[in-house]
């Protein structure tokens, strides 16, 4: 029931003079954001009736069942609770309504005692009075007191079902004005129950039995209602209402278990049905609306979050982006052009489970009916599976209350694959039966590795691109898998991080003939470097093929390494590498260390030196 005062032309012109021709009106209706009940109160019972917000977005709600008033944040988080039952100062008899002033004082209605209490924001009491109107003697008291509503400036109005009237106070409880009584007049009532002040003072009454909601200025002047058979106006058992900053009224019908809207010409502009037994009704700052499910012992927390309505890969591109689009809340509007300031888009954090998210961008409210973001992506859909990034829009308002869309979910492709590599150079390498394959690097941003092909005609065509002879990060191969007078010819191939295949490079021209020298004799040319640290390659030329043996040991013979037992070698010149460790993997020390090869039926040796 307390609304953050800002106010807009539009809405007092509006106020000021009531619709003669009541339209009906169409508009989503609001949607229930989170909902809290006896879970979430440290008591085994939770018996929800009135409702009330201050300034911060604290919600107060009363309890029938623990004869108490429960403090809450604006997520349903508690806070604090006081109350008990009882006739003594802080205690109640079947607490009603609620309300807030400016200052977070908190108003009570304590049905059975007959009485209205204050509080400060935490519970403390401050003071009470019984008086309905009248002073001294004449003084008459409450008789059924029910519902009750703050103005901006502090003045106190409460609805009495016995005496069908509205009594008006200071803050300190002092009687100011009442009007009312028993009837159908206008100005008249049949057990009033909910009360409101609009944003520009007028008071907003629940004519429950009458089934009609009138409106009065502050003083209690009569200026207009709506009333159950007014053309296109459907009223039953208004038990309580709430005004926000626009004029739009929200009540509560028993009758129909429903939260009705109203625009300010009456209109009839959506309904919410998740209600049963629905009792209080509070509005915090321009469309957030919290209600009572007394049936469910539950309190709903309402509003007009944001949609997404579509979450699509961006054709055409690298990949890791979404277009995302969404419907504004209904709070972006030509005609509220402060109520909402921006949208957040968020996304989720996978591996945290919904516990944090990623702040993406923001985009700016401007009255749009559908709003588009390009937003990044964890990751990329490949054939071996979905990526998938959920993501959430969050509507900001400049006087902190945020609605939060639903997440959802997408996925991106990259749709471009890098370009064809050029051919190839192939070079034999002098004295040794190998081939060094070379190509240009690619171009692309996200490139994953290069595929190397090999085919013994010009025009080959490889069989699978995921089944190449070679992978490398580098750009440049060895092909030691050859022999004299074969020859040969090479395709390149780049993949992205995605899976994407560029094509096969052009093989024209870049056969080459392999018929490098064999080694007359058995050589072990030595190591490269020497000494070293920390790794060299010992290098060997074999005259025929031949099973190498290769060991190294310490100075006193001892095996520190067996690089090669047995292993059957082709002719030509080879490379073993040392990485200093010995057999068990640990690192060996500095030192001289001799290479003994076995090969050809002939034993060569070197020495190496290790420098840590």
């Amino acid at each position: 029931m307390r609304r953050v005062q800002t106010f807009f032309l539009l809405t007092t012109v509006l106020l000021m003079t009531p619709a003669v021709v009541f339209a009906q009106g169409t508009e989503e209706p609001l949607t229930v954001l989170l909902s809290w009940g006896e879970p979430e109160v440290p008591e085994p019972f939770f018996g929800p009736e009135g409702i009330a917000t201050d300034r911060w977005g604290n919600v107060y709600v009363t309890d029938r069942d623990e004869y108490c008033v429960w403090k809450f944040d604006a997520n349903g988080a508690y806070l604090t609770r006081w109350g008990g039952p009882g006739s003594d100062p802080g205690e109640f008899e079947e607490p009603h309504a609620l309300d807030v002033d400016e200052n977070g004082f908190v108003y009570v209605v304590d049905g059975v005692n007959d009485r209205i209490q204050k509080f400060d924001s935490e519970g403390n009491f401050v003071l009470q009075w019984y008086t309905a109107w009248g002073t001294g003697p004449s003084a008459q008291p409450f008789f059924e007191p029910w519902g009750i509503a703050v103005s901006e400036s502090g003045d106190v109005y409460v609805s009495d079902l016995s005496y069908h009237g509205i009594f008006a106070f200071d803050s300190q409880g002092n009687p100011i004005v009442h009007w009312g009584g028993q009837g159908s007049a206008f100005g008249e009532f049949y057990e009033p129950h909910g009360i409101d002040v609009g944003p520009t003072g007028n008071v907003y009454v629940a004519d429950t039995m009458n089934r009609r909601i009138q409106v009065f200025d502050g003083s209690g002047v009569y200026l207009w209602s709506w009333r159950d058979g007014d053309p296109d106006i459907n009223l039953r058992e208004v038990l309580d209402l709430a005004v926000d900053s626009f004029g739009n009224v929200y009540f509560m019908d028993e009758y129909g278990e429903f939260m009705r809207k109203f625009g300010p010409d009456g209109s009839d502009l959506s309904v919410l049905d998740e209600f049963r037994e629905s009792r209080g009704v509070a509005v915090f700052g321009y469309g957030t609306v919290y209600g009572v499910d007394q049936y469910n012992n539950e309190v709903r927390k309402c509003g007009y979050p944001p949609t997404l309505t579509s979450i699509v890969d961006v054709g055409d591109d690298q990949g890791r982006s979404v277009r995302l689009s969404w419907t504004p809340t209904l709070l972006d509007m030509s005609t509220m052009p402060t109520v909402v300031t921006g949208y957040g888009v968020y996304r989720r954090i996978d591996d945290k489970i919904m516990e944090a998210w990623d702040f993406v961008a923001t985009v700016p409210a401007r009255g749009d009916t559908v709003y588009n973001l390009v937003a990044p992506t964890l990751c990329d859909s490949t054939e071996s599976g979905v990526c998938w990034s959920v993501f959430a829009v969050t509507a900001f308002t400049p006087y902190g209350e945020f609605y939060d869309s639903p997440p959802d979910s997408g996925y991106s492709i990259d749709n471009l694959p890098p370009g064809v590599p050029a051919a190839p150079i192939v070079e034999e390498i002098e004295g040794a039966l190998e081939l060094r394959v070379s190509w240009d690097a690619n171009a692309a941003p996200d490139l994953g590795h290069y595929a190397v092909y090999r085919g013994a005609t010009p025009d080959f065509t490889p069989a699978d691109p995921d089944l190449p002879d070679f992978e490398t990060y580098d750009l440049t191969i060895v092909d030691a898998a050859v022999s004299p007078g074969e020859t040969w010819y090479y395709r390149i191939g780049a993949f992205d991080d995605a899976g994407n295949f560029s094509g096969y490079s052009s093989a024209t021209g870049v056969t080459v003939i392999t018929g490098a020298a064999v080694p007359r004799r058995l050589e072990l040319v030595g190591a490269v470097p020497n000494p070293f640290n920390p790794r060299t390659k010992i290098v060997f030329e074999l005259p025929v093929t031949s099973e190498v043996e290769l060991i190294l040991h310490d100075l006193t013979g001892r095996v520190i390494r067996t690089l090669a037992i047995d292993t059957p070698l082709g002719p030509g010149r080879h490379e073993l590498a040392w990485d200093g460790a010995d057999e068990m993997g640990r690192a060996v020390a500095s030192g001289v260390y001799v290479c003994r090869l076995r090969a050809a039926g002939e034993i060569r040796t070197t020495r190496l030196m290790l420098i840590r």
